[in-house]
């Protein structure tokens, strides 16, 4: 995950995006997640669950600076331990906490 947002610093980071931005472009990212589990295709599926997980990351930093926390730095997005809160089952486990097997 971390690589893909390297691949990307030259867009700029996501601090001061408006949420409704952000959900947008995570809604996409699920729709091309879909797809990409239709075609079977892990590799493909790999890459758009990392843009899905990246999306929900940023939204989630975001609010916790609004709600008086500080923006996650240094963080290996490659480890669940280093992802805050809820985020971290859903990553470890690659699906909702409640859907685990």
């Amino acid at each position: 995950m971390e690589e893909k947002l390297r691949q990307n610093d030259y867009k700029g980071g996501w601090e001061g995006v408006e949420f409704a931005r952000l959900l947008d472009l995570l809604l996409g990212e699920v729709l091309e997640l879909d797809e990409a589990i239709e075609s079977g295709e892990p590799e493909r599926i790999v890459d758009e669950a990392i843009d899905v997980a990246n999306f929900a990351c940023m939204i989630h930093d975001n609010a916790r600076v609004l709600a008086g926390g500080r923006r996650a730095e240094g963080l290996d997005f490659t480890a669940a331990e280093d992802f805050p809160g809820s985020l971290r089952a859903e990553v470890a486990f690659g699906g909702a906490a409640g859907n685990l097997p």
